[in-house]
């Protein structure tokens, strides 16, 4: 978790200051209400469980003690498969879940959106992240890295699923690190990638090869350029 805390703070500095870990008290009541944790998750709330600074993922809560209060507050959370993360504060209100039949790597698990409803089927429920760093270092990503640029594009795999076979989030990569990309990890699901002049963000579905990726460039020429590129050579196409 420390190298997010870097590269956050290389773009925002100060960051590192404004964070508040969970003490290991925190952790522990936090465990006796819902259970063993997964290890990202650990290392996610020793570094800022209790407060995360002026980063944040859309509207949504991530203080261990919010989480310790809802599990106190609405029992019906007390569930095998799935382990409230964060409450979604937005009118839409689809909190955040680990889905602990759903691992990735070797101590994390996929992030799903269920619905603050005691009936809700979570059958229903939003594939989201492969898991929670993916998530953190993603919006890490598009909230701190994509604004600093002055354009951007966002390009989507084709509609049409037979050109969508030959567009592939493997031949995106290739492509964009042939173009002078480096890649950041640990996000492997997803892609992080930037160069002095540049910065691309690669979401990829968990569960599926559905992929976009966001494009930002200083310079707008370069932006238009590179995109032809991505249109030329994947089909990809521009997005909302």
């Amino acid at each position: 978790m420390q190298a997010l805390i870097d590269l956050i703070e290389k773009y925002r500095p100060g960051f590192a200051r404004s964070i508040v870990p969970s003490s290991e008290e925190g952790i522990e009541l936090l465990e006796d209400a819902v259970g063993p944790l997964p290890g990202a998750y650990r290392r996610f709330l020793a570094a800022m469980g209790d407060g995360m600074g002026d980063f944040e993922v859309d509207e949504a809560t991530f203080r261990a003690s919010s989480m310790r209060a809802a599990h106190r507050s609405m029992p019906w959370l007390k569930r095998d498969r799935f382990l409230l993360v964060a409450l979604d504060g937005s009118e839409a209100v689809w909190d955040y879940y680990f889905d602990r039949v759903q691992p990735h790597g070797t101590d994390d698990f996929m992030i799903v959106r269920l619905r603050r409803d005691p009936d809700f089927d979570a059958r229903h429920g939003r594939v989201f992240q492969a898991g929670l760093e993916e998530l953190l270092y993603y919006e890490a990503f598009r909230t701190v890295r994509l604004p600093l640029f002055d354009h951007r594009v966002r390009l989507w795999q084709p509609a049409d699923e037979r050109l969508a076979r030959f567009c592939s989030p493997e031949a995106a990569c290739a492509l964009i690190e042939k173009l002078g990309f480096e890649r950041i990890a640990p996000a492997t699901r997803c892609a992080l990638y930037e160069r002095t002049d540049a910065a691309i963000l690669l979401y990829q579905h968990p569960i599926s090869p559905t992929f976009s990726f966001d494009l930002a460039c200083d310079d707008s020429r370069e932006l238009a350029r590179l995109a032809a590129i991505y249109r030329a050579e994947l089909g990809v196409t521009n997005g909302p």
